[in-house]
C-alpha cells in the first residue's frame, strides 16, 4: 500500500528517527492514546475503538505492556488530579 518494499520502508525509517517502523508506529499509538486518556471523558473501550483495536482487552494489554500501567489507571490519576485541583482555593501571590 506505501508502494514500497518492507526492506525500504526498514531503511527509510532507520535513517530519518533511528528506529523500526513498527517502533514508530508503537510509540504513536501510546501517545495517541495518553492523550486522549488525559483530555477525553470517553470510557476506554471508545477510546480503543478510536485507535482501532477490535477489543477494548486487547487495548488495555498493548497499554499495559508499552507503558507499565492500565488505562483507567491512568484516567483515574487525571480524574484525582482535576478534582483536587477544583476543590483547593486559589494560592495568593
Amino acid at each position: 500500500m506505501l508502494g514500497c518494499s518492507e526492506k525500504t520502508l526498514n531503511r527509510a525509517t532507520h535513517a530519518v528517527v533511528d528506529m523500526s517502523p513498527k517502533s514508530l508506529l508503537v510509540g504513536r499509538i501510546v501517545l495517541e492514546a495518553k492523550r486522549l486518556l488525559a483530555h477525553s471523558a470517553s470510557p476506554v473501550a471508545a477510546i480503543a475503538a478510536d485507535l482501532g483495536f477490535e477489543e477494548a482487552t486487547n487495548f488495555v494489554k498493548f497499554f499495559r505492556r508499552e507503558t507499565g500501567v492500565t488505562p483507567p489507571s491512568t484516567q483515574s490519576a487525571r480524574t484525582s488530579r482535576s478534582a483536587a485541583s477544583r476543590s483547593s482555593p486559589p494560592r495568593a501571590a
